[in-house]
Parts: structure tokens; sequence; C-alpha cells
């Protein structure tokens, strides 16, 4: 499958899934490679997303710099295929909401599936309408006076380091990154784990279930 295809088919699994995944190749410690609660998943029913990190800083337009007007990020994004998430890493300390109903309209329409930010975020039942994921730190009513600081660098969200292009999946859980060097063996890799864990609730439904079943094999 292609990319889109490969996004599209991972974006049918639960984040859990897919982190269990990753870990059976042991291409990192378990306790790295996902997101901590500082920021959560905004629209818990919505469904999973998997796409890739286009990475922006956000800062008060009264902190030092000239900044970047919108129109670049529209502009960049427009030249990237398949799904996108936008990570904004917020350097102003939560002063107001960056992102609000018109900016994640025009994100959605350029293939954005999520807005990701350790800062604040805005329009909830707007954005949720569209169909576009949020995950942020919390809510906030304005936009208050923020710009754009720099476009395209590492970020860290929430514990996560964060490059361009990165492949991210995120649900209701939380969001995990995905390792390129195991991306295309996921989707085998996730059957097997489906396959066994339906094998172990099968096992636990049993008339005659005892502990002994659970005792490892020898």
């Amino acid at each position: 499958m292609n990319r889109e295809e490969l996004f599209t088919h991972l974006a049918g699994q639960s984040s859990p899934t897919i982190a269990n995944a990753i870990e059976q190749f042991k291409v990192r410690p378990d306790a790295e490679g996902f997101t901590g609660p500082q920021v959560r998943c905004l629209f818990p029913d919505l469904p999973p997303v998997c796409g890739e990190a286009f990475t922006i800083t956000i800062r008060r337009a009264s902190q030092a710099g000239a900044g970047y007007g919108i129109f670049p990020v529209y502009e960049a994004l427009s030249k990237i295929e398949g799904p996108k998430l936008v990570v904004l890493k917020d350097l102003s300390g939560g002063a107001a909401a960056f992102a609000g109903e018109i900016m994640a309209a025009t994100f959605l329409k350029l293939g954005v599936r999520a807005i990701i930010t350790d800062g604040l975020v805005r329009d909830l039942d707007e954005v949720r309408e569209m169909g576009l994921h949020y995950f942020a730190a919390g809510t906030v009513a304005s936009h208050g006076d923020l710009t754009i600081d720099s476009i395209g660098q590492v970020v860290e969200i929430a514990g996560l380091t964060i490059k361009p292009g990165d492949i991210l999946h995120g649900d209701k859980h939380g969001l995990v990154a995905l390792p390129a060097s195991v991306l295309d063996e996921l989707p085998a890799v996730i059957e097997q784990i489906l396959e066994k864990e339906q094998k172990r609730l099968a096992l636990l439904d049993e008339p005659n279930f005892s502990v002994e079943m659970l005792r490892p094999k020898k």
C-alpha cells in the first residue's frame, strides 16, 4: 500500500494497539515515543488520526523577533501530500488560543487532520463539527496577540520530541510517534497482536476457566 493508504489503515486502529505493535520491534524504550497527560484529546469521540507532522512555534507578538504571517504556513502545507497534523509549540506560556474555527477550517481544506499543541485552543463546537481533531492543554476564549515564531523546527510536546515529517497517530488516549524504520511492517504486527488478544479474551470467557489456564507454557 502507498503512504496515504497506510495512514488510512493505521487510523483504523487505537493508539494503544499502535503502541503495543511498536514495542515488538525494540527500536526504542517502551516508556518513550508518546505524549503525556499535559496534552489531551479534546474530541475523544472522533476516530483516530494518522499523518505527517508539520511543526510551528508560536509566541506573543510583543516578544522579541519579527515573526511570520500565517500565509507561509498555508503555502507550505499546500505543497505536502497526504494527511498532515499541525503541531504548535506554544512559547507564550499559554497566553491565548492560536487555533480557532477559521484557522481550523483552512487547515482542514489543506489536508490537515488534527491540530496538536501544548497551548490553548477555542471554538470547540465549530471545530468538532468539522471533524478536525484538537489535542491541546486546554481552552480559552481569546486569541490574544499570538503570532508565528518559526516554521519547521524540532519541538517538544508533552514529553514527545517531534521533527517535521514525523509520523504521528492519535486518538482519545493520546499521541504516539511511529518510527519510520518499522512503518511498513506495522500492519502485519498489529494483526498478530489483535489475534493474540482475541485468543486471550476467548480463554477468559471459557465456561471452565481456571487460573491454571494462564500459566506460561514451557
